[in-house]
C-alpha cells in the first residue's frame, strides 16, 4: 500500500488529476515497467466506488495540504487527540530541517 500511495501521490504532484484515468495512467507505467509493480490484471482497473475512495482521498488531500501550508497552518483541532502527536511534530520538524539541508 505504501508504494502504491507513493506512486498515486506522485501522479498528483505532477499535476495529473485524481479521477478514473489515473488508473489506466498508472497500469501503463507498470506495463512498460517503469512502475515496479507487478500486474495482477491485464485489463484495466475499475474505480472502487465513491465510499471507497474517501479515506485514500483524505490521506492523499491531507498530505499535499500540509506539504503547502505547513505544520502552522494546519488546525490544531486536526492535531488534538491525534495518538503520539508530539511525536509526530517532532519528525515533521526533522524532516523539514534535512529539506532545508538539502537544498
Amino acid at each position: 500500500m505504501t508504494v502504491a500511495y507513493a506512486a498515486v501521490l506522485g501522479m498528483l504532484i505532477q499535476g495529473h488529476a485524481l479521477d478514473k484515468t489515473l488508473s489506466d495512467k498508472l497500469m501503463k507505467l507498470v506495463k512498460t515497467g517503469k512502475l515496479p509493480f507487478h500486474a495482477v490484471t491485464f485489463a484495466d482497473l475499475q474505480p472502487p466506488r465513491q465510499s471507497d475512495l474517501d479515506p485514500p482521498r483524505a490521506i492523499l488531500t491531507g498530505t499535499l495540504v500540509g506539504a503547502q501550508v505547513g505544520l502552522s497552518g494546519i488546525p490544531q483541532r486536526f492535531l488534538d487527540g491525534l495518538e503520539d502527536v508530539d511525536t509526530l511534530k517532532s519528525l515533521a520538524m526533522d524532516l523539514a530541517v534535512q529539506a532545508v539541508s538539502v537544498n
